[in-house]
């Protein structure tokens, strides 16, 4: 319980016990296993925003609506980690240079045009799935992106020698993967169609083993950031296949 409880004051504004900290790395590092449920959550309320806002104004406000909501229930804390990942990984030619540009407190215009384009993905895909009305599109995205910390800590050493997520990736392991696995799997099998289902799992494992390919050629490892910006990679991606099925 209380893994679950860090994950959804770590990954949201929500916290529901003052003062909470994790005992040991490997507590710290368990609470990726229930990412997923923490994106259930956010899902849902943003689904929940969705349905209602679509009742009173066009769908494009509607999706403006989600993404601010979104944005303001997470802190923008993967906001952050694609902008600084974005402006290290363009902008730095060697895994030093790369780590010291992301660690940098300042955006560059790399990270800005990176962010501007994600909301722009994200908003036409949220467009197109509120106006067809298809609001538990909207859940998936947060629970899949959600079960990627734990894969990625478990196949993935920590990149720096200190940094916020030291604990949480240098404890990381398969078993927390795979507890992380199946409650994102089974919270989908819940609403999901098979067939979607299976698109977007073959979807998001490419899209996953192409950034741990990515993040292992240039940086040796995993950093926070990194994680963020697979988060948002992810959350894109999943919005912008149910968008594109929907048109079909």
């Amino acid at each position: 319980m209380r893994s679950l409880l860090l994950a959804l004051q770590f990954l949201t504004i929500f916290s529901l016990k003052k003062d909470l900290s994790p005992r040991s790395a490997s507590e710290m590092a368990w609470s990726q296993a229930f990412f997923p449920l923490v994106g259930g959550l956010l899902g849902g309320i943003l689904a929940a925003t969705a349905w209602g806002a679509s009742n009173l104004f066009p769908s494009s406000i509607s999706a403006v609506l989600v993404l601010t909501l979104h944005f303001l229930l997470t802190r923008g804390l993967h906001v952050d980690g694609l902008a600084d990942s974005a402006d290290g990984l363009m902008g730095g030619s060697d895994r030093e240079r790369v780590l010291k540009i992301m660690k940098d407190s300042r955006t560059g215009a790399m990270g800005v045009s990176s962010v501007v384009l994600m909301f722009l993905i994200k908003f036409a895909a949220l467009e197109v799935i509120i106006s067809r009305k298809i609001f538990w599109g909207i859940v998936a995205g947060p629970i899949i992106a959600r079960v990627a910390p734990g894969v990625f800590s478990a196949i993935l050493p920590y990149a720096r020698s200190q940094g916020l997520a030291k604990e949480m990736v240098s404890q990381g392991r398969w078993s927390i993967a795979l507890v992380a696995l199946s409650l994102g799997v089974g919270a989908l099998f819940l609403f999901l169609p098979l067939q979607e289902l299976l698109l977007l799992f073959v979807a998001t494992l490419l899209l996953w083993s192409l950034l741990i390919y990515y993040y292992w050629l240039r940086l040796g490892g995993v950093t926070g950031d990194l994680l963020g910006a697979t988060i948002e990679l992810t959350e894109s991606l999943v919005w912008t296949i149910i968008c594109c099925n929907l048109t079909r």
